[in-house]
């Protein structure tokens, strides 16, 4: 993913790269839940016609969220090159060019390697001048493991707010604790629209980067989706029914936590953060 990016991108384009691997990503996650046909997004590529990959892109918007929400890819963004590298990359082992026996599924995408993603498209300036520093999974996990593991045993419907977000880590690891700990609670799983009730009303997060609010709710979705069957995910999107909340500029908000006031008259039971040690003008 890194060479790829490092590939595609120039001074000029970055946040149309950005986007389109990430759309792309996610469609290719549809395509091997088998939501989408096989090979749905590599005939796409291989057509090298814009038009057809903004068309699918179009086709996932049907199921709403903030991967494919207000930021617009046109045709013209979209040159032949990129959908040449694309292809490349999701066919073989893109440095190698091996494709025989083509390691990748994409149906189950974790979320250290969307983190590891974010942190490796940041700029190295960007990452010094903002502080901005992946948090290992093991880190998260043990953070929350001794924390808010044994608050939400108490208090299943607790709020948690990460005033320093970056990619999610952990918003995604506090969504699976408080879904596991309510599923204990009603002695069944939580359905879908339990799920996205506490995606919409229980995660909070702040963040000085909107592409770092993109990738939040991203993983976030994928760990909405995850343990949803293809059938439902492939009815939502047939029958034109948005079924992921929209997040950025709700719950999830692009602003400065250190000197803003950001949720000024609302309390939250528990915060947790990793966050950046970076100087502030």
């Amino acid at each position: 993913l890194i060479a790829l990016r490092n590939d595609l991108m120039n001074e000029e384009n970055e946040k149309i790269i950005h986007l389109l691997i990430l759309r792309s990503l996610f469609v290719k996650y549809l395509e091997d839940r088998r939501i989408f046909t096989p090979n749905f997004l590599p005939d796409i590529l291989e057509s090298k016609s814009p038009q057809k990959l903004i068309r699918a892109f179009g086709q996932v918007c049907k199921i709403n969220g903030d991967v494919f929400g207000s930021n617009k890819l046109s045709e013209n963004d979209i040159k032949i090159e990129y959908l040449d590298k694309l292809h490349s990359f999701f066919t073989t082992d893109y440095q190698s060019g091996q494709g025989t026996l083509f390691p990748y599924q994409f149906d189950n995408i974790p979320i250290q390697l969307i983190s590891h993603v974010y942190e490796a498209f940041l700029k190295n300036d960007t990452k010094k001048g903002k502080g901005i520093y992946y948090t290992p999974s093991f880190v998260v996990n043990f953070m929350l493991s001794q924390s808010l593991k044994e608050k939400a045993e108490e208090q299943p419907h607790l709020t948690v707010l990460d005033p320093a977000v970056g990619s999610g880590a952990f918003l995604v690891e506090s969504f699976k604790i408080l879904r596991d700990t309510l599923s204990e609670k009603y002695k069944r799983k939580l359905n879908y629209n339990e799920k996205k009730q506490l995606l919409e009303k229980q995660l909070w997060g702040i963040d000085v980067d909107r592409e770092a609010l993109q990738i939040t709710a991203f993983s976030l979705y994928l760990a909405l989706l995850e343990d949803e069957s293809s059938e439902f995910i492939r009815n939502k999107i047939e029958n034109s029914h948005p079924i992921l909340p929209s997040l950025i500029g709700r719950t999830l908000m692009k602003a400065n936590a250190i000197v803003g006031d950001i949720f000024e008259y609302k309390k939250f039971d528990f915060i947790v953060s990793n966050p950046p040690w970076g100087s502030v003008p």
